[in-house]
């Protein structure tokens, strides 16, 4: 071989690995440039809390203003054959919830931060209907200032019940507050149970004999300067 056609061999090989090269490398950008997995949707949206809302896969629920963030990651939808052992099988969501620069994760995760999702209904592969409350009690969901050890005495004397002979009998009712449960003594019992409170508004469920009743509204206003409850129309001193 002569040293032109010798030449002209090294050419055409430098040409061949240099064409090589670019395209390697543009294959390359190209698997860059390309989503892993199925495209997510990073929509978000924001719902009163307590209201019905409906999510998609990778869409995040914004609740209110109460700082909460609930995105649907994904979803579970597997039987398991009839005859077969299987490792787990069923359906199911797996949530993210945010709150407060905190994330907790998983499969089926209904409660976090103190809030409660309830499924109302899906077809566990696409979207998700969900209904978003507080739980009843968790350390962010008082800020009424009745968080930690309070105690409350009635301002007047209040009727206690009948005594021998049918007199009525005057005391203090009192009301006592800790860390997120409540004990209420008035007229002639007391009553016991769990609480939230928000912005003046107590939400409490009673218990009577171990069972708890729904969740009913008591209207209460909390004046922390002069350190008087009213609670149901009756004003409370704070003996903290």
């Amino acid at each position: 071989m002569n040293t032109k056609g010798f030449a002209n061999v090294i050419i055409i090989a430098l040409v061949v690995l240099f064409i090589g090269a670019v395209g390697t490398v543009g294959y390359l950008l190209t698997l860059k440039e390309d989503p892993l997995g199925p495209p997510i949707n990073f929509n978000s949206i924001t719902v009163p809390l307590g209201s019905n809302f409906t999510l998609e896969k990778g869409q995040t629920a914004k609740i209110g203003n109460t700082g909460l963030e609930v995105t649907i990651v994904g979803f579970a939808n597997s039987g398991c054959p009839s005859g077969a052992e299987c490792f787990w099988s069923g359906q199911g969501i797996e949530f993210e919830y945010r709150f407060n620069g905190e994330v907790e994760r998983g499969m089926d995760l209904v409660q976090a931060f103190g809030f409660e999702v309830t499924v109302v209904e899906s077809d566990y592969e696409t979207y998700a209907s969900l209904v978003v409350e507080r739980t009843l009690w968790n350390e962010e969901a008082d800020n009424c200032g009745l968080d930690n050890v309070s105690s409350f005495t009635s301002v007047g004397l209040q009727e206690l019940g009948e005594g021998p002979g049918g007199n009525v009998n005057m005391g203090f009712w009192s009301l006592t507050f800790e860390n997120g449960t409540f004990s209420w003594i008035h007229s002639d019992y007391g009553e016991n149970g769990t609480y939230t409170c928000d912005n003046g508004v107590i939400q409490a469920q009673i218990s009577y004999g171990g069972e708890m009743t729904p969740i009913r509204s008591i209207t209460a206003s909390y004046n922390e300067t002069s350190g008087i409850l009213t609670w149901e129309g009756v004003d409370y001193a704070n003996i903290k």
